[in-house]
């Protein structure tokens, strides 16, 4: 008997090495949860699956984005990943790229979009990355975007118990996380992560000045989930070197930047069924003196100029967004997809001092945005895809209002 057994593990050994490799791959392509949530007519779309992310060798979102064309290796005067900056004192240019965790969207209110978090954020909690450039669908975001990127958790089913990194970087910096998985009663799931992360980089001289964009980053995900239901909480601290900051002539004296953020949500996806509300809090702060005051003093005076050479301010903003959508098939090719969307946007500044001189502290600081979108599709082959759809929005700061946008848009993806 022992030695039918040893034959027949021969066999196997020799003749189905391929049929063996076959069936591995095909076992984990039915488990890679980025097949169940890929949408193909989000428009050009990247999936990069957990095994992709490992042989890239990925450790910051960052280093997904820059494998994606147009996009570079592009950090802003502030130190700050922004892909696309264009090399001026505007702090983050790249709001129009949108960043979901799970099926929440992450949005930092001062700077439009959770990128400016995520850039060079640790993504060891990340299960598969998906990225939607040019998505003609309404359904995808509550805000117009460039590009959508969505990061999907690590769940329970797949990576259960606990696990911890710790890695060491080059001049100084370091890195660990934790996270734990857990199944618990009646169907209820938990992915737990937390990471802390001291960026050192290479300093930089300029003339009198020392360029310096070190980073201090605490991250803490919390997902409570079920087949239908999803609660989130993510909260973040991040503490940085402005890098050349405002500084005209790049010879920052001073250059403290700060984020707070807790986001907590819930969404619900049942049957044909899907809703969600969120609620996001931010705060930050930044401080600012440069090495040449009195030449930008000079500067200014004779220029008639107004550049800075010490800025200090503190502020806050809060999101509320909630949405819904129905989808409804019919003739099992044709889809009808009804949905709504509201988002409140509150932003105020405690502290505003440019120059030595108080800002007053007015201006448009409620932002309204109210939208509802009906979506057709029709899938004529497995290939084919016809999308048309119209949504109306309206957009108030304060009590302004601006006219209806009625956008259309008629897509054919093969």
């Amino acid at each position: 008997m022992r030695v039918v057994l040893l034959l027949i593990l021969f066999i196997v050994a020799v003749f189905g090495e391929d049929d063996l490799d076959f069936l591995l791959d095909k076992i984990e392509y039915k488990s890679d949860l980025s097949q169940k949530t890929k949408k193909e007519n989000w428009g050009i779309t990247y999936v990069y699956t957990r095994q992709d992310i490992e042989k890239m060798q990925a450790r910051y979102l960052r280093d997904i984005l820059i494998s994606l064309l147009p996009f570079t290796y592009k950090i802003n005067n502030y130190g700050i990943y922004d892909p696309l900056s264009s090399s001026t004192n505007v702090p983050f240019m790249s709001s129009s790229i949108k960043v979901f965790i799970d099926n929440q969207e992450i949005n930092v209110g001062m700077y439009g979009s959770g990128l400016f978090l995520y850039g060079d954020m640790d993504i060891s909690f990340a299960d598969h990355i998906e990225a939607y450039i040019g998505s003609p669908s309404f359904e995808i975001s509550t805000e117009p975007s460039f590009m959508v990127i969505r990061i999907y958790t690590k769940r329970a089913e797949r990576d259960g118990g606990n696990r911890v990194g710790l890695f060491a970087q080059s001049y100084g910096g370091k890195m660990g996380y934790y996270h734990k998985a857990e199944e618990l009663n009646n169907g209820w799931k938990y992915f737990f992560y937390a990471n802390r992360f001291e960026d050192k980089n290479k300093n930089r001289s300029n003339l009198e000045s020392s360029l310096n964009r070190d980073k201090d980053v605490a991250h803490l995900i919390f997902s409570l989930y079920n087949n239908d239901n999803r609660i989130l909480l993510d909260a973040s601290r991040k503490r940085f070197n402005g890098f050349i900051d405002q500084s005209i002539f790049g010879t920052p004296k001073k250059s403290d930047i700060g984020i707070d953020y807790f986001h907590l949500g819930y969404d619900l996806k049942k049957d044909r069924l899907k809703f969600f509300a969120t609620f996001e809090r931010s705060r930050a702060f930044s401080d600012f003196e440069d090495n040449n005051e009195a030449l930008v003093k000079y500067f200014n005076a004779l220029y008639g100029t107004d550049f800075p050479y010490n800025i200090y301010s503190d502020s806050y903003s809060d999101i509320l967004s909630v949405g819904a959508d129905y989808k409804y098939n019919f003739f099992e090719k044709h889809s009808f997809l009804f949905g709504f969307k509201y988002r409140y946007k509150h932003a105020e500044y405690d502290h505003l001092v440019y120059n030595d001189l108080p800002l007053p502290l007015y201006g448009n600081d409620i932002q309204k945005i109210g939208s509802a979108f009906l979506e057709y599709k029709n899938y004529f082959n497995e290939n084919t895809i016809f999308n048309f759809g119209i949504n109306k929005i309206r957009v108030t700061n304060n009590n302004s209002k601006r006219p209806l946008i009625i956008p259309c848009h008629l897509q054919i993806i093969l």
